[in-house]
């Protein structure tokens, strides 16, 4: 296993990318080592492994995240489809639509979001909640949309929604960008604990 595993993991380096993480196979095999650690290696293994379930954890947090952001994007575009399609003119009209579909978006969908960054575990809060450029300035950018409906003021509802649609295609970007990364990064991780087991045993 030591010497595939090595190969393997030259054959990545060679093409700049990280080793794959370990299969079922090397799993059992790097657990039968461990359960035979030399003495006073347990902290060090026990650490290395809390470090990539955190890793994992978060990952998975990140994933979840994404159809939570897709509904998000999905009925925000509906709405900014009408505010683009009205003018006005027209708003005086069409302000039941727009009303209806913005109601529902704020009573579902948004509380859907905020509910789910509430209850993150692994995720650094402050990445899913910094105020200049994440979910707080979405529901702040929100009460600015709901008051330019209520006052009937065309030339906000369309700053503010084109504002929050900018911001949301932001962030549903950074997300995917920040899951590329962490799995990356946890890859990499999981191929050095295990070169790190083989080595040692």
């Amino acid at each position: 296993m030591k010497s595939q595993y090595r190969k393997h993991v030259a054959e990545r380096v060679a093409l700049s990318i990280p080793p794959l993480p370990l299969d079922a196979k090397q799993t059992s095999e790097s657990c039968k080592l461990l359960k035979n650690s030399p003495e006073g290696q347990e902290e060090i293994l026990k650490k290395a492994f809390q470090e990539v379930a955190f890793r994992a954890n978060r990952l998975r947090e990140w994933m979840e995240y994404e159809p939570v952001l897709r509904n998000v994007d999905n009925r925000f575009s509906q709405f900014y489809s009408e505010v683009r399609n009205t003018n006005k003119e027209t708003l005086g009209g069409r302000i039941g639509t727009i009303q209806n579909i913005w109601v529902l978006f704020q009573e579902s969908d948004m509380i859907e979001l905020e509910l789910f960054i509430k209850g993150v575990q692994h995720i650094n809060q402050a990445l899913v909640t910094d105020p200049s450029n994440q979910v707080s300035s979405l529901i702040s950018i929100g009460k600015k949309i709901q008051d330019s409906i209520d006052d009937l003021v065309f030339k906000d509802l369309r700053t503010n929604s084109s504002e929050f649609q900018i911001l949301l295609k932001g962030l549903i970007s950074k997300r995917r960008n920040i899951v590329e990364k962490e799995i990356r990064e946890l890859c990499e991780l999981t191929g050095q604990t295990h070169l790190n087991i083989v080595h040692r045993y």
